[in-house]
């Protein structure tokens, strides 16, 4: 008798147990889906900010962020840069200035990203070597606005920037920012994927993680953006505000 109660009793805790953990999961999925919902609603509300901006504006506010962003000590003290390639189209701070420079004064290695599948929200960082190799990209990329680096510089495989294990600062793009630096991207989880590779491959290595930086027009901040298990906090947002 007692062992058929104390079965009884081992039963119906794992039934609790498993009770307690399909609840919880429900939960989780339930408050993704409304997190997944209310990013949905906030990239529509930033986007038809972003489109008031008019063009000649984005130049001049990129160029304060820019300077900003020269004299940080981050910058400053890089060695290897990540740096996205600006979009027109999609209003966002400038980044040309920044490349020039890097490879103007030659001391600092630049990265720029490749999407490798679309399917998997898989890119690479590949090295750009020199303005002559930059200015190629852009002219092959100019009709679509789809600047890559081609994977092979001079016959040869280009660097790559968690390969390389010197990339120490990431310049992020994003659709919207708050104040935790918190980063709402556009949905497909290229940077979230590739900032959590590069991060697992540098601790295998005991190497420090690159300093992540937001670069971000005023119109891009919000007071709080919800996030899942997946999205990866920035170190710091540089913006135009004073």
């Amino acid at each position: 008798m007692l062992s058929k109660i104390s079965n009884f009793s081992s039963n119906h805790s794992v039934d609790k147990f498993v009770l307690s953990q399909n609840f919880s999961n429900f939960v989780g999925n339930f408050a993704e889906e409304e997190i997944y919902k209310r990013k949905k609603e906030m990239r529509k509300e930033i986007k038809k900010k972003l489109q008031k901006i008019k063009s000649e504006e984005i130049e001049t506010r990129s160029k304060k962020i820019v300077e900003k962003l020269f004299e940080h000590p981050k910058f400053l003290n890089s060695k290897s840069i990540s740096v996205f390639v600006s979009s027109k189209k999609l209003k966002e701070v400038e980044t040309k200035e920044i490349i020039k420079k890097i490879l103007k004064d030659g001391v600092k290695k630049c990265f720029v990203p490749r999407i490798e599948s679309i399917e998997k929200s898989e890119m690479k960082m590949y090295r750009i070597y020199d303005e002559e190799d930059y200015q190629e990209m852009i002219a092959k990329g100019d009709k679509k606005e789809l600047f890559e680096p081609n994977p092979f510089y001079k016959s040869k495989g280009r660097e790559e920037a968690i390969d390389s294990k010197t990339l120490d600062l990431i310049l992020v793009p994003g659709l919207g920012f708050d104040y935790k630096n918190h980063r709402l991207g556009r949905g497909k989880g290229f940077y979230d994927n590739y900032i959590q590779k590069c991060n697992q491959f540098y601790s295998l290595f005991s190497l420090p993680k690159p300093y992540l930086i937001g670069l971000a027009f005023a119109e891009q901040l919000v007071k709080e953006i919800p996030v899942t298990k997946n999205d990866k906090n920035l170190d710091e947002v540089i913006t135009d505000e004073d």
